[in-house]
């Protein structure tokens, strides 16, 4: 009998820390923002199926992580490169990350640009209030292999192995989809964002999308480049 009320205890505890887990009420803020030669920044709309621009388009991303919430962000590109945009390394979510401030890539005034060829860019963000271990373990086996590809393009073997790692990062991304899909009953409104920004950087009335979720978070953010598609 003993022996039976342990089990049934050591059951309810663990199916109740992975209900703690999982459903740990998760807050923070995100945009995409894009401004085209000679207008004014404008924000992406997230739940449009893609976005089109042109390939002098320049992009920047805002990111306002609530307490306990951990970001992931990654940049998938014409050519299947996949890039860990933020933060810049897994490592730094242990030294070098705050609950308390905002985030932009690229970092302070700057905007990053397309090549000028046409493309498509997906962008992969993910939030958690717990660490995503096994997708950092990954990503910090994949980058140094992407670094050394771009020094030995031509390395048959480095381009399988970095393939390869590519694949595990992706395969993992489509997993927590799948694992936390349950609690991905998010809610999402407009919150103005310009006070975080210098003056003039972007217009007052331009908004993030403040999400309000249950654990965990992903949203694909899909563009589409080049001349032939400005908008």
């Amino acid at each position: 009998m003993k022996k039976q009320l342990i089990l049934i205890l050591i059951t309810f505890l663990s199916l109740s820390s992975y209900g703690q887990t999982t459903t740990r009420p998760l807050n923070f803020s995100y945009a995409f923002l894009f401004r085209e030669p000679g207008t004014e920044a404008q924000a992406i709309n997230p739940n449009t199926s893609e976005t089109r621009l042109s390939s002098q388009a320049e992009i920047k991303v805002f990111l306002k992580p609530g307490p306990g919430v951990n970001i992931y962000l990654f940049l998938q590109d014409e050519q299947d490169a996949l890039y860990l945009l933020f933060p810049e390394k897994p490592g730094d979510l242990d030294c070098c990350y705050s609950f308390a401030q905002s985030y932009t890539y690229p970092p302070a005034n700057s905007w990053t640009g397309f090549d000028q060829s046409q493309g498509k860019e997906k962008f992969l963000l993910l939030a958690s209030t717990t660490r995503l271990r096994k997708l950092e373990e990954l990503t910090t086996i994949y980058l140094p292999k992407l670094s050394r590809l771009w020094q030995s393009p031509d390395n048959i073997k480095l381009i399988q192995e970095t393939a390869q790692a590519r694949h595990s990062i992706i395969e993992e991304i489509a997993k927590l989809r799948l694992e936390y899909s349950e609690y991905q009953s998010a809610k999402e409104k407009p919150v103005v964002i310009a006070g975080e920004f210098r003056d003039g950087e972007i217009p007052e009335g331009i908004t993030a999308t403040e999400v309000s979720a249950n654990g965990f978070y992903a949203k694909t953010i899909r563009l589409v480049h080049g001349d032939n598609e400005k908008p």
